[in-house]
């Protein structure tokens, strides 16, 4: 039987360095208790924030443009990244946790 929905947990990342590739787990979500995330680019970005792996470039991946949402099912978060040209540029993530 699957993990049943457990808790509810929000965060925001942000681009530290442009054009460089960093995970989006936040320090509140464990590696594998997330089940379903809702992440909605910054209103403000400058610059499209790309989602994908490790190798995932500004210009490759999922590009979500400033203001713009996606909702996806995840075996945690922890392989997943996020990468934007702009330095700043960032998303807010919404994330089902799931319990024991």
């Amino acid at each position: 039987m699957p993990a049943a929905f457990q808790n509810f947990s929000s965060f925001q990342v942000a681009q530290t360095t442009g054009s460089t590739p960093q995970p989006v787990q936040g320090a509140a979500v464990s590696s594998g208790s997330a089940m379903s995330a809702i992440i909605k680019a910054s209103k403000t970005n400058t610059a499209a924030v790309a989602l994908g792996g490790s190798a995932v470039t500004p210009t490759t991946g999922y590009l979500l443009e400033a203001g713009e949402v996606i909702s996806m099912d995840v075996l945690g978060l922890s392989k997943l990244y996020m990468n934007s040209t702009a330095t700043g540029a960032g998303a807010t993530l919404y994330v089902l946790l799931a319990g024991p």
